[in-house]
This record gives C-alpha cells, structure tokens and sequence, in this order.
C-alpha cells in the first residue's frame, strides 16, 4: 500500500479509486508493487 501510495504522490494520482486503476493496468507500477501479473502477491 505505501508503494502504490508512493506512486500516487509522484505522478499526482489524488483519488485512491483512481491510483488503484492505474496500478491495475499499469504493468510497470504491478512490478513496483510487488504483484504479480492477475493482481495478486
């Protein structure tokens, strides 16, 4: 969670619904994550 929130911070995502659809498709802010690719760790 405080990786996904890192990511919101730097590119400017304030919405968390939004941060987490980002991260959904985004496959290079999954790996930052540490989920795997359907999402899950």
């Amino acid at each position: 969670m405080i990786r996904m929130l890192l990511i919101g911070y730097c590119f400017g995502i304030r919405s968390e619904r939004r941060l987490c659809e980002e991260v959904h498709l985004n496959l290079a802010y999954r790996w930052f994550c540490r989920l795997g690719p359907d999402g899950g760790a």
